[in-house]
């Protein structure tokens, strides 16, 4: 199929089985998909099939935006239906017209000059922020502590008003559904669609900027048949993803609020934890430093300290972590369940793959000690020290003066010297395990007295 289908020189029925291979056998794909191709090939000559009879794509020869949509719906039903469902394309259409519109650096300088100028000093109030919002048709405002919100993260320097660069970088953020329709990758579809005309060798752009405005049209509908699927597919998804959360909250008001399915709200440290770093937060370490993890773990306050993990309820203390991982004590029955796998130094060592990593960056026992550490059931003491200061294990650890700030700071070294070196494969994901439905903190969408 080297020849474009804007002459249409090819036969109708490898159109359809090249779409077939691109679009899957999902009812109702292909045959938009053909009725979307057929508009490049309006006034040109009809392929001959096999039986000598002639058949065109679909017999359609408009380009019209409006006659195209209407293609892509399988069933019209009766016209009232249809008209409806017209209706509702138009105002999408405007929609998203108006969306990209928005935009526009000059529509919101336009935009913010306009409800600036009911103010003596030239800035937003809350009230022009309001009006601005809605005139640029942002549904981000219906409560007041919406507004409230809004206006705080805009208002960077906190002088009670929103200045034109204030309001610029505050219209320029990703708001969530952004964030998920960037993560969809509809790209893909239009790559894809792309490829069938223009190769993917050498030289490739330059065919692409001589497509004819019917390739481009193939291009696009193709597409868009194609990211529909895409689109319901996520859709679906995110269904089933809010199903188990209203489950789970429904359980969690049934049963008075079991500990697994709580709402809680995450916290995060801010700008002076940054800068303070990990000896504001746990302290220094000792420069003897494999000794210094001993002490922490098997001698200084809280070592003997009973404790038992969130995720796999494994009822430990320090002491007995470090003996199993260090000195060789074997592990409790109880423990091992789950697939649990207990490495240590020497094991690591051992393994080809490990041994491979351990090397690459250069990893001292003591980084590897604190690492292999982490990954087992002290994981929980460790973030307790870091992050958790209103929880009662952080109180048993700071009362002992025991934040475990020698190991910590290993297991920091060791992080940063393994992201160095590992290979990360292409499409990797990262999945995050909540256990509960997650609110992220206030920090996160208002700024501080710094616009932070």
């Amino acid at each position: 199929m080297n020849s474009r289908l804007a002459n249409l020189h090819c036969d109708v029925l490898l159109v359809e089985e090249y779409l077939r291979s691109v679009l899957g056998h999902h009812p109702g794909l292909v045959s938009c998909a053909m009725k979307a191709l057929d508009l490049a090939g309006q006034n040109a000559e009809t392929p001959k099939h096999a039986n000598g009879n002639s058949k065109s794509l679909t017999g359609s020869t408009t380009t019209d935006p409006s006659h195209s949509i209407q293609m892509m719906t399988e069933d019209k039903g009766d016209a009232a239906e249809w008209e409806s469902k017209a209706e509702l394309r138009q105002r999408l259409l405007n929609h998203v017209q108006g969306r990209e519109g928005t935009r526009k650096p000059e529509t919101l300088r336009q935009c913010f000059d306009q409800h600036a100028a009911q103010r003596p000093d030239g800035r937003l109030g809350r009230a022009e922020l309001k009006a601005a919002m809605a005139s640029l048709g942002k549904r981000l405002v219906d409560k007041e502590e919406d507004l409230e919100a809004l206006f705080l993260s805009m208002d960077g320097d906190g002088d009670g008003g929103v200045d034109l660069e204030e309001f610029m970088r505050g219209m320029g953020r990703t708001s969530g559904v952004e964030s998920w329709a960037v993560r969809l990758e509809l790209w893909r579809p239009y790559a894809d669609a792309l490829s069938f005309f223009v190769g993917g060798d050498e030289d490739v752009m330059r065919r692409v900027s001589r497509l004819s405005e019917g390739e481009v049209d193939a291009v696009c509908f193709a597409a868009m048949v194609r990211a529909c699927a895409v689109m319901k597919e996520r859709v679906a998804e995110l269904r089933a993803t809010y199903g188990v959360l209203d489950e789970r909250r429904a359980r969690e008001d049934g049963d008075g609020g079991a500990a697994k399915f709580k709402t809680f709200t995450a916290k995060a440290g801010g700008v002076d934890d940054f800068f303070g770093g990990l000896g504001h937060r746990v302290g220094f370490p000792n420069p003897k430093i494999m000794e210094a993890m001993r002490h922490e773990h098997c001698t200084r306050g809280g070592s003997d300290v009973a404790f038992e993990t969130d995720n796999y309820k494994i009822r430990t203390t320090p002491r007995e972590e470090w003996g199993v991982v260090v000195d060789g004590v074997a592990v409790r029955a109880e423990h091992m369940g789950r697939g649990r796998v207990v490495r240590t130094w020497a094991t690591c060592m051992a393994e080809e793959g490990s041994r491979g990593v351990i090397e690459g960056a250069g990893l001292w026992e003591e980084e590897g000690t604190a690492t292999i550490l982490y990954t087992g059931p002290m994981y929980q003491w460790y973030n307790a020290a870091l992050r958790r200061p209103d929880s009662d294990l952080y109180r048993t650890l700071s009362a002992a003066n025991n934040l475990f700030a020698t190991t910590i700071f290993a297991l920091s070294s060791s992080v940063q010297k393994i992201s160095r070196v590992m290979r990360l494969g292409e499409g990797l994901r990262l999945y995050r395990g909540l256990g509960g439905l997650m609110e992220l903190p206030g920090g996160f969408y208002a700024a501080d007295g710094y616009g932070r």
